[in-house]
C-alpha cells in the first residue's frame, strides 16, 4: 500500500543521506532504463513484473520481488544503521 511505498522511499532517501548513490527507476515511466540493462531485461523476460522491485548493487542482484528492510539496505551499502534505524 501507500504507507509501505512511503517507507521504501524513505529508506532509499536515508541511504542517499548516508552518501550512498541511489538510482530508482519506475517501469511505467522509464521503460528504457529497464531494457538498457541486459541483466534486468533478462529477468523481466523470464519472470515478468513479479521480479520487481529489483535491487541491484553495482551489477549484482541483491533482492528480487521485494524491497529489502532498512537493515538489509544498510548491510548491502556498507553503512551503519546508527542514527537512522
Amino acid at each position: 500500500g501507500h504507507r509501505k511505498q512511503s517507507r521504501d522511499a524513505a529508506d532509499l532517501a536515508w541511504l542517499a543521506s548516508r552518501g550512498v548513490r541511489v538510482a530508482r527507476y519506475n517501469l511505467a515511466q522509464e521503460p528504457a532504463a529497464f531494457v538498457a540493462n541486459p541483466q534486468v531485461k533478462r529477468l523481466l523476460d523470464q519472470w515478468g513484473q513479479s521480479c520487481l522491485p529489483l535491487i541491484l548493487r553495482e551489477e549484482t542482484v541483491a533482492a528480487r520481488g521485494r524491497y529489502p528492510t532498512r537493515r538489509e539496505l544498510a548491510h548491502l551499502a556498507g553503512v551503519s544503521l546508527e542514527d537512522g534505524s
